[in-house]
């Protein structure tokens, strides 16, 4: 069950990547990372979640850079 799951995620990503949406290829590779893990692809898992933290932390920046474009106070998710 799990390597049908992989495929699909893996298939939503590539869907966010051709439509640059970072925030749902983050998502995805968090899904990603799960899967693998069950099915004990370890090293996969932790490629998933290291791209999943990296592209988070891209997002960050857009958010960041938007706010200060426009004057906004707007904020990341989970920012203090």
């Amino acid at each position: 069950m799990c390597q049908g799951a992989i495929a699909s995620w893996q298939t939503a990503l590539t869907a966010y990547q051709n439509t640059n949406n970072p925030v749902n290829q983050a998502i995805v590779r968090e899904k990603l990372a799960l899967a693998y893990q069950q099915v004990g692809q370890f090293e996969s898992a932790i490629d998933s979640w290291q791209q999943a933290i990296a592209q988070y932390r891209a997002a960050e920046e857009i958010v960041k850079k938007v706010a200060h474009r426009t004057g906004s106070n707007l904020q990341p998710m989970g920012a203090k």
